[in-house]
């Protein structure tokens, strides 16, 4: 019996659905800006700038960042899953303490 990493079908199928996780994210502030608007007390329009600013810094990671992933694709999926977490806690408590600029940040 082949061991589930030697599987070339569910070693390429699993990384794919689970990238789609972080990414879809991004594509969900549409549905959560105005919750997070009403929480912060901000308007929708000023709210809207970290989609921009993720959407940014999502190109801008995959341009700069390819070479890495090429070398190393363990530690880059690693620094990516850090990166993720990290940042998706820091929004949710930055959301929390009604600060714009942190969700910007680490949005």
């Amino acid at each position: 019996m082949a061991r589930f990493t030697e599987n070339r079908w569910t070693s390429a199928i699993i990384p794919a659905l689970l990238i789609h996780i972080p990414i879809g994210t991004v594509y969900c502030w549409s549905v959560f800006k105005q919750l997070i608007a009403g929480r912060l007390h901000a308007s929708p329009a000023s709210v809207e700038w970290g989609f921009s600013l993720a959407i940014f810094f999502l190109g801008m990671s995959a341009a700069f960042a390819g070479p890495m992933v090429e070398k190393n694709i363990k530690k880059s999926a690693l620094v990516s899953m850090v990166c993720f977490v990290v940042g998706f806690a820091g929004t949710g408590v930055s959301i929390a303490l009604n600060f714009l600029p942190g969700v910007f940040i680490c949005y």
